[in-house]
């Protein structure tokens, strides 16, 4: 169990191999993060620089939990920056802290702030594993649809809204960013739209930290039971 009066100490694990990406990771969530809670993101050692599809997903997966093997007693939570990427499960077996995934976070805060979801993606091939990762956690009745908005530029975040207006004019009444890092582009539709817009990075963070400070951590009864004999670092 965690010491609540303490720091908090959160992993972030980066689905991809950028570099870039992790130094982007950190600095979105250092900026929301309590001052009391320390950041520290876990860069693949293997893998692909952008994970879309099934098949990056599940290198990717298991290059993230090789490195949260190595994190093993040395963090108080675990967040996974991938979205629709695997290795949830495996992760929540292996780490005895908590694990927030964003597409979780982010889908069940949507969840909380209107009925029907809509995720806005920048890939076709994110749509079937983000679509698996909402059906695994029960939530696929609160999914609208998945637009994507191809050709818009993450730099420009004004390029997102003709996708935003069509999940609009479709009846979603919450938008979901589907990645991580996603602020500029959470802050432009949230002026422009009217609805609630979810940002999973972020929202992960201060679930995290708010799982941590109230020494709450995934269940080892049953499926996510730890054999002590197994060996706790991949290769």
């Amino acid at each position: 169990m965690a010491d609540v009066t303490g720091p908090t100490r959160l992993l972030l694990v980066n689905c991809n191999t950028s570099g870039t990406t992790s130094e982007r990771i950190r600095s979105v969530a250092a900026a929301v993060a309590a001052e009391t809670t320390s950041v520290d993101v876990a860069t693949p050692e293997f893998g692909v620089e952008r994970v879309v599809g099934f098949y990056d997903s599940f290198i990717s997966a298991a290059a993230g939990l090789q490195m949260m093997a190595r994190w093993r007693g040395q963090c108080d939570g675990v967040i996974m920056v991938g979205f629709g990427e695997h290795g949830r499960e495996g992760a929540r077996q292996l780490m005895d802290v908590p694990v927030v995934d964003i597409t979780e976070a982010g889908m069940m805060a949507s969840c909380l702030l209107g009925n029907k979801v809509g995720i806005l993606a920048t890939s076709d091939l994110m749509v079937g594993p983000i679509r698996d990762s909402i059906a695994a956690m029960g939530l696929a009745s609160r999914l609208l649809t998945i637009h994507v908005a191809s050709g818009a530029d993450p730099s420009d975040p004004s390029s997102f809204m003709v996708g935003a207006q069509a999940l609009l004019a479709g009846g979603a009444d919450v938008i979901l960013l589907a990645g991580a890092g996603m602020l500029e582009i959470q802050e432009h539709l949230m002026r422009n739209c009217g609805v609630p817009v979810v940002d999973g990075l972020t929202t992960a963070v201060k679930w995290c930290e708010s799982l941590v400070q109230l020494s709450l951590t995934t269940s080892k009864l049953q499926d996510y039971r730890w054999d002590p004999d197994k060996a706790a670092t991949l290769v």
